[in-house]
């Protein structure tokens, strides 16, 4: 059974299949059959290896678009900003992980009780009172840098002075890798600071970071209340942020869709495939002719 003219072992493996089912078939009986069977085997190999290159190529081209989304985005007129952040972590993730924390369930109760009753809470009793939601959120989680004795108005404080820089886009990170380090970097785990990578990483989430941070305790023993509540509208910018981004994912996929489904190989990678097919085309007809006549005289 030949195996010439092939380029690797997976061809070769398939030239033999197709040898071999063509012999079961016809039987031939002299050599010029099997030679001519051999080359007829030889065409189709060579024309499904064409196949499976011009799909491949397609679908390398299809995982370029995956692995790129911000490129896409991009190329959509989506700015880099928070939405796009919060989209990008959908798209990557298939979630999308707030910061601070926060879920998106819990930002909408926020930001609910905060529309109805902000202006109302004015004394730590009246914030429990008025807004539950958002003095549960301060009490359950803990944060950086807050230390467990600070009032829930400190708390507060702290919380919307990194939520204000993330808003504004001042903090490049958020989603997972933030509340991964927010989790590592707790008051129990502080010495973990010392180390440079950690830093360096620590200095992306709070820009102003410094070692001595690290060990010292927050003091805000005197709290403007009323300028800590003139802030909570932070949260209602969050949420904003998060349903333009499922918009921008939303967007996203339908247009990759669009993209996916209209991709084609390049003109000239098109029309040299295009010319190699037709040859073995071409080819395996007249091989397939001329075993035709071959048994026809031979019989």
């Amino acid at each position: 059974m030949s195996t010439y003219r092939s380029v690797d072992d997976e061809e070769r493996e398939l030239i033999s299949e197709l040898t071999k089912e063509l012999l079961d078939f016809y039987q031939p009986q002299s050599p010029l059959e099997i030679m001519q069977l051999e080359r007829i085997a030889l065409c189709r190999a060579k024309l499904a290896r064409l196949y499976e290159v011009e799909r491949t190529r397609l679908q390398l081209a299809r995982q370029t678009i995956d692995a790129s989304p911000k490129k896409l985005l991009e190329q959509l007129g989506f700015q880099s900003d928070l939405s796009q952040k919060l989209a990008l972590e959908q798209i990557d993730y298939q979630s999308m992980s707030l910061p601070l924390q926060l879920t998106l369930e819990t930002l909408k109760a926020i930001v609910n009780e905060v529309q109805h009753y902000g202006p109302k809470a004015i004394s730590e009793k009246e914030f429990k009172r008025y807004l539950p939601n958002l003095y549960q959120y301060l009490n359950q989680n803990q944060f950086l840098g807050i230390e467990e004795d600070n009032s829930i108005l400190n708390k507060l404080q702290l919380v919307l002075q990194k939520l204000k820089q993330i808003v504004e886009s001042e903090n490049p990170m958020i989603g997972k890798m933030a509340q991964l380090l927010e989790l590592i970097l707790d008051k129990n785990q502080q010495a973990q600071a010392e180390d440079n990578e950690v830093r360096e990483l620590m200095l992306q989430i709070k820009p102003d970071y410094k070692e001595s941070d690290a060990k010292a305790k927050r003091d805000f023993t005197e709290v403007d209340v009323r300028g800590i509540l003139t802030n909570l509208n932070l949260f209602g910018e969050l949420l904003s942020a998060c349903r333009r981004a499922e918009k921008i994912v939303a967007h996203y996929e339908k247009s990759k869709a669009l993209i996916v489904k209209s991709l084609v190989l390049p003109q000239t990678e098109a029309d040299l495939l295009l010319r190699y097919q037709t040859t073995w085309e071409r080819r395996l007809s007249t091989e397939v002719g001329e075993f035709i006549e071959l048994r026809r005289y031979e019989r």
